[in-house]
């Protein structure tokens, strides 16, 4: 569904942000970006909708090409919806409503169909009521989803998120891996960039680790998880779950180099030993 075939990108002369990431996400999947600050996961997802255009390299979108005229663009922005790392950022209008309407109103629906997507948007991300309010009264997570309402009114084939739990309290987190997960389960594909590995187990099923401006490595969870090259490489950690079952293993336990990514698995793996001892 998305392609990124050997996309190199400067800032300027003295910096090269991206030196030839090549990457394809499938249609209904979703991945994690993986890296730690500075590797390069932003300047990618600007890439991927047309906002930054490519110093060499090339986007593809269902099989065809992003250009970079304004009719093409407008065309993959309807496609390809971006969520920014900070919302204000994104979030410009003088009340939700307005905010959430912006991108219908460019595609130049009828008022009574620019109507209905915000006020279904609102109702999924659970800012119903929220409509009069101005951004900059709501709170960090409730700007966040705000954010997202803007992006699901354009109904998105994939939506992209750099950082979506920067900043949120653990309740904001969880409500919002419980979205995402959610409209994955509609249709969205969705692609995530975090350095909070600790989340990636429990929503993707792909990984893609991006090192100064590298892909490094990519596979499942499981596989990319139990390369402590590649995390090293990252300057990344394991899952603390993952963490707490090497310890036991040190301690004597048996793991057949089997260790759990999430809660879920550690509660089975749990089992599993209680049994055997």
């Amino acid at each position: 569904m998305l392609e990124v075939k050997n996309i190199k990108y400067s800032y300027n002369s003295d910096y090269q942000a991206l030196k030839g990431v090549s990457l394809k996400v499938e249609k209904g999947e979703m991945v994690a970006l993986l890296g730690k600050n500075g590797a390069g996961k932003s300047t990618l997802f600007l890439h991927l909708n047309g906002i930054y255009e490519p110093d060499e390299g090339k986007v593809f979108i269902d099989g065809e090409e992003l250009k970079y005229d304004k009719k093409s663009l407008l065309k993959f922005r309807q496609k390809v919806g971006i969520v920014f790392q900070n919302p204000d950022d994104q979030i410009f209008a003088p009340t939700v409503e307005e905010d959430v309407a912006f991108g219908p109103l460019n595609l130049k629906l009828p008022m009574e169909e620019v109507q209905k997507r915000v006020t279904e948007s609102l109702a999924r991300v659970g800012m119903s009521g929220f409509e009069k309010k101005a951004p900059h009264h709501l709170s960090g997570g409730q700007k966040k989803r705000v954010a997202i309402a803007g992006i699901l009114a354009m109904k998105p084939e994939i939506m992209v998120l750099d950082e979506p739990t920067a900043g949120l309290d653990p309740q904001g987190v969880r409500g919002l891996s419980k979205l995402l997960k959610e409209l994955n389960e509609e249709g969205i594909t969705i692609i995530i960039s975090t350095h909070e590995v600790d989340l990636v187990p429990n929503y993707a099923k792909k990984v893609f680790v991006l090192v100064d401006g590298l892909l490094i490595a990519e596979g499942t969870p499981k596989e990319i998880f139990a390369q402590p090259e590649i995390l090293d490489q990252a300057n990344l950690e394991v899952p603390i779950v993952t963490e707490l079952f090497q310890d036991l293993e040190k301690e004597g336990f048996d793991m057949h180099n089997d260790y759990p990514l999430t809660i879920d698995e550690a509660k089975e793996k749990f089992l599993e030993l209680l049994n055997k001892n």
